[in-house]
């Protein structure tokens, strides 16, 4: 769903899509010099890898991949949320709730942060609307 949203987005602003799906950590060194090697502008990475060692290993790959340094945004579920309505869920299944019977819950909240050191680095001015639609900002 998301690829082909990206594809219809792509298109309209004139962007090619390619779409990678690592399943090992290994794979992340192999997609990171991909998008070096074929000279990528731009990464999205979903949220939903960012968990445990993927997130240092991906934050790692993508400074070292693009010479310009860090990250410029992200945007997307509050993990440290989720991670706690998780914990929720497991403390009830271990006291004896049927997972079938507990109620299937969607990320209620986003998170927008942005790293301005990275904007200046980039030269990109961003726009005070959307800093102040942020829910962080790095400066």
């Amino acid at each position: 769903m998301l690829e082909e949203g990206a594809k219809v987005a792509a298109k309209k602003f004139g962007f090619s899509w390619q779409g990678f799906e690592p399943v090992l950590e290994k794979d992340y060194d192999e997609i990171f010099a991909r998008l070096a090697a074929e000279q990528f502008d731009a990464a999205y990475i979903a949220s939903s890898v960012f968990n445990g060692q993927n997130s240092a290993r991906i934050v790692e790959l993508a400074v070292a991949s693009w010479a310009k340094a860090g990250l410029l945004l992200s945007y997307g579920q509050d993990l440290n949320r989720s991670t706690a309505r998780a914990s929720n869920y497991v403390d009830k299944i271990l006291r004896g709730a049927k997972p079938s019977e507990l109620p299937v819950e969607q990320a209620s909240g986003l998170q927008l942060v942005i790293n301005l050191k990275t904007a200046k680095v980039l030269d990109l001015a961003i726009s005070p609307a959307l800093l102040a639609r942020a829910d962080e900002v790095i400066e």
